[in-house]
């Protein structure tokens, strides 16, 4: 008999953060601490949290989650990725919890002291007539002065047209 070999905790683990990978590698954070993260509402609560372990809090960085259920199947199909940012003061500011006697205590994180991750836009070239037209409507080029051009040739403000010298000092 072929015996099939369970995937362990890990294992999904890093299945799930190899969806996120390309983000982390985005924000410049290959390494991010990653744990997905079963939300949920406790009895006496009237929002969704979710429970970290110390040793998570503890660690001095930004936390990566997703929501999944106990199996570890993510709850959104979107996948959205959430962040935890470090607060120095969570035993303070977040409430310590215990399962029972035999847990190690936990904290619970309401779900709003998350964030999204959002990709940083990427810069695109700057398309000088689309700024040109913020200023002016389109200008015929019989209007250009040989200072105009010296201007925009240059990149320094020369021009007698306002509009001309602050687009070239604001590029």
């Amino acid at each position: 008999m072929i015996k099939t070999q369970e995937k362990t905790t890990k294992d999904r683990v890093l299945e799930l953060r190899e969806k996120h990978q390309d983000v982390f590698e985005e924000i410049g954070k290959p390494h991010a601490y990653f744990y997905p993260k079963i939300a949920y509402r406790p009895v006496d609560k009237d929002e969704l949290y979710v429970s970290f372990f110390p040793s998570e809090l503890n660690k001095g960085d930004d936390i990566y989650t997703e929501f999944i259920s106990r199996d570890y199947t993510p709850e959104d199909s979107n996948r959205t990725l959430w962040v935890l940012r470090y607060n120095p003061h969570w035993k303070e500011e977040y409430e310590p919890t215990q399962v029972n006697d035999l847990s190690t205590a936990r904290y619970l994180v309401p779900v709003s002291e998350l964030s999204k991750v959002n990709l940083p836009k990427k810069e695109q070239e700057a398309d000088p007539f689309k700024s040109l037209a913020d200023f002016i409507d389109d200008c015929p080029f019989s209007q250009m002065t040989i200072r105009d051009f010296a201007t925009i040739m240059t990149g320094k403000p020369v021009s007698y047209k306002p509009w001309l010298n602050k687009l070239i000092t604001e590029k």
